[in-house]
């Protein structure tokens, strides 16, 4: 079905020099349908006719059967080419009176059929929506017209804004053939494709495409041909305070410049970082570098007893008072987890959890106070990548049996992301923003599962 009328969104969502602040749509009621077409529910201002009669000037319910061949189902209308109309009451229920936001009126048509015998492609039909109290009053009344050229049916849809204090719809439609031609018949109406919604069904879901590049992938490699045992720190000065615990076979902490034929040290410049250091399983990895000011970092790679090690961690801070902290446990995936955090300065925290099966995170956040927090959890294999610039905060969580993709790149001045990705099926999100408004830009709030 090909959809019109309204706004479409774009495969990836771009958001420039605007304003921004997008809350993921949840339905608050389910479409309320006006009653099927049939002689008894629906009014018009001419009567109806037989759909089996060239000359008649009414429109006409479709059995079936006359239109065989013209894409038109039983139930559907079909007007003449007179102008006549149709009309219903639908009543609305409390919980679309209070729901927010705009409210829609949607319905299916098409041009009429018999028109490739004349010539003629063009169907005119208006529509008129209105809103109606609890006494019968008119609050609002809406009119809309459409000249009709698609030989298949098309969703259109009209935007009827609040429906508070509305109890009942109304609705009028109209039609005629284009052509005047006596005897062809106007646009058609789909049965039961009418429907009041809180959403715009003319509006089509953003697709996204998330998915580590090829740098990414051979970092995970290379960092996983990584092996060894030891610790290797090189600390210079000040009033550091160091923890460090490895309990397991084949567990290294050293240097990011590490590779598998050659080992380099942890280092840490100076000024008083504390630094929390702790792998309890077999065969973890961690490469971190820290340079100075007021830093902590936090890592436990294999913290839980039955972890089965194979953790990869590359973490990367120069300088200001950022705080980091890496939690990773595996709980039977071999392979084991991988992250790969890198920061340069200001007053910026990062909080990752990454655990069950295999997770796949990269976070790279420059400057300014940036705050991000992630949770990649259950038995799903995820994949997270992170751009951060300026002063954003970003809350993600990751979490089911379905394998969950995102890839996040945000700077400028202030806004926000809270994303959730859960459950079986495979979610997949991206999002490039930049925001250009002093006052900040609001926070985009997410839900896929």
């Amino acid at each position: 079905m090909m959809y019109k009328f309204l706004k479409k969104f774009t495969i990836m969502l771009f958001i420039w020099m605007v304003f921004f602040s997008i809350v993921n749509k949840v339905k608050a009621y389910d479409n309320l349908y006006l009653d099927p077409f049939t002689t008894s529910n629906w009014n018009t201002s001419g009567g109806w006719q037989s759909c089996a009669a060239y000359s008649g000037g009414r429109p006409c319910i479709s059995n079936g059967s006359y239109f065989s061949g013209d894409g038109i189902g039983s139930g559907d209308v079909v007007f003449s080419y007179t102008t006549n109309n149709i009309s219903d009451t639908l009543s609305i229920t409390s919980t679309m009176r209070s729901s927010t936001g705009s409210n829609y009126v949607a319905i299916d048509m098409m041009t009429g059929p018999r028109n490739s015998e004349q010539g003629n492609k063009t169907e005119y039909v208006g529509i008129t929506i209105i809103k109606y109290s609890s006494v019968g009053s008119t609050i609002q009344s809406y009119s809309f017209s459409e000249n009709i050229t698609n030989t298949t049916m098309e969703t259109f849809a009209y935007d009827i804004g609040s429906l508070a204090n509305t109890y009942h719809v109304g609705i009028i439609i109209s039609g005629r053939d284009g052509g005047y031609w006596a005897g062809n018949y106007g646009a058609v109406i789909g049965n039961n494709t009418l429907y009041i919604t809180d959403t715009d069904p003319t509006v089509s879901a953003p697709t996204y495409s998330s998915a580590p590049t090829t740098e990414q992938l051979n970092k995970r490699t290379n960092t996983r041909n990584i092996t060894g045992s030891g610790i290797y720190i090189n600390q210079v000065g000040d009033n550091l305070d160091l923890d460090v615990v490895q309990d397991g076979n084949d567990n290294l902490i050293a240097g990011t410049n590490t590779t598998s034929q050659t080992t380099s040290d942890a280092v840490i410049s100076g000024d008083y970082n504390t630094v929390n250091l702790s792998q309890k399983s077999d065969n973890n990895v961690l490469l971190f570098g820290i340079n100075g000011d007021h830093n902590d970092l936090i890592v436990s790679q294999g913290d839980n007893v039955n972890d089965t090690g194979g953790h990869r961690a590359i973490v990367d801070i120069t300088g200001n008072y950022n705080y980091t902290s890496l939690t990773q446990y595996d709980t039977g995936f071999g392979s084991g987890q991988f992250s790969d955090i890198n920061i340069n300065g200001n007053d910026n925290t990062v909080t990752s959890t990454q655990r069950e099966t295999d997770k796949l995170l990269f976070v790279d956040v420059n400057g300014n106070d940036n705050s991000i927090t992630t949770d990649q959890k259950d038995t799903g294999e995820h994949f997270l990548d992170i751009t951060v610039g300026s002063n954003q905060t970003v809350d993600i969580t990751q979490q089911g049996t379905g394998d969950h993709a995102a890839t996040i790149d945000m700077d400028g001045y202030s806004s926000g992301l809270d994303l959730t990705q859960s459950g079986s099926t495979d979610q997949t999100y991206s999002l490039s923003q930049t925001c250009a408004n002093a006052s900040g830009c609001g926070t985009t709030t997410l839900t896929q599962q």
